[in-house]
């Protein structure tokens, strides 16, 4: 059937709107053209760069300016950021997490670092019920005149998903009262999406963004079973976009090496850890300095030296917990600085310990 009249009205709204969409670039040229006659008039020393929407700085104008990076504890955790704790399961990520929080409040050091003075904090648990939170607080030694503020599962309102855009407000208002904001954990911050998918982290990793205009953020995650998935666990762009990823990593039961594995700022190595005693006593944690892997297993091979008799080198290679090709690089590497080595009878060398009063 053909609809007789509709062919002609349907030719003129088509004509119509050619001549509204030529007569409107027309418009945009011209006014353009005026913009960049404007800015070759007023613009010469090209400071600045405008438009009806927004004023754009030169590189000269933006070199000039004083900006510094502030720290929470210095250098380790950047302010207004997505500062990240990650490991395993029992590595202390959350003992770690409030213990810093506990210096900062107090302005005490930690880990021999200066921390930044915190009028209070905010910490946020979807993880654990509220007596395993109370006793953990209980031993970590806080007290009424800690200005540290709990949200847990154990609240009337329990704390939103970071994917429920319902209640994100409720995160805001949170981050204009306080300076620093911990959550833990991510999974259960975003049970509802999936960690391994790109968009669903983006949608979590945006909230935080968002909430680091206001405040500082911790964000306690989980490290995967999996060797490649120690460092972190899920989708990149959970790494892509913190600031700061701390990996924690438990060595024994008073030990805890500390990795910095991403910093945009901060001049940490990332080819050593920070050794770090815990003290049960006082649930606090003590720095021994920065070291590689190698320097932990020279250590080992230090100790193996000192309690032999005549330590000879395949003496040495018998004890060492090392394959003989590691354990041969180590005693390379070591000598000098943590032995020496002398000729023996029979072509053998034997390895003498150096006592640290005679370097």
């Amino acid at each position: 059937m053909k609809l007789t009249g509709t062919e002609g009205v349907f030719n003129n709204e088509i004509s119509s709107s050619q001549m509204m969409l030529h007569e409107n670039e027309e418009s945009i040229q011209t006014n353009a053209e005026d913009r960049i006659t404007e800015r070759e008039d007023s613009g010469k020393d090209n400071s600045e760069i405008s438009t009806s929407a927004k004023t754009f700085k030169s590189v000269g104008e933006f070199l000039e300016k004083e900006l510094k990076v502030s720290y929470l504890v210095e250098p380790l955790v950047v302010s207004n950021q997505i500062n990240m704790i990650v490991g395993s399961s029992g590595s202390l990520k959350t003992t770690f997490s409030l213990c810093m929080v506990r210096c900062c409040l107090r302005q005490e050091k930690f880990l021999d670092m200066e921390t930044r003075k915190l009028d209070s904090a905010i910490y946020i648990n979807r993880d654990d019920p509220g007596c395993i939170i109370q006793d953990q607080l209980r031993r970590l030694g806080f007290n009424q005149n800690d200005k540290l503020f709990l949200w847990d599962l154990s609240d009337d309102q329990e704390p939103p998903r970071l994917d429920d855009a319902c209640q994100i407000d409720e995160y805001m208002i949170a981050a204009k009262k306080f300076p620093l904001m911990i959550f833990d954990a991510l999974a259960m911050f975003s049970s509802e999406k999936d960690e391994n998918t790109v968009k669903d982290m983006s949608v979590i990793m945006s909230v935080l963004r968002k909430l680091c205009n206001l405040t500082t953020v911790i964000l306690i995650h989980h490290a995967g079973k999996s060797q490649g998935s120690k460092i972190f666990r899920g989708s990149t762009h959970i790494l892509d976009s913190a600031h700061v990823l701390l990996n924690l990593e438990r060595v024994g039961d008073e030990r805890v090496r500390l990795y910095c594995r991403k910093s945009k700022v901060a001049p940490i190595p990332k080819d050593k850890f920070l050794k770090i005693k815990y003290n049960h006593s006082d649930t606090s944690f003590n720095a021994e300095g920065w070291v590689t892997d190698d320097d932990e297993k020279l250590e080992v091979i230090r100790r193996i030296i000192e309690r032999m008799e005549s330590p000879s080198q395949s003496g040495i290679i018998d004890e060492s917990p090392f394959s003989k090709i590691q354990s041969i690089h180590l005693l390379d590497i070591g000598e000098g600085k943590k032995w020496n080595k002398r000729k023996a009878e029979k072509k053998k060398f034997i390895y003498d310990v150096i006592n640290t009063e005679d370097i």
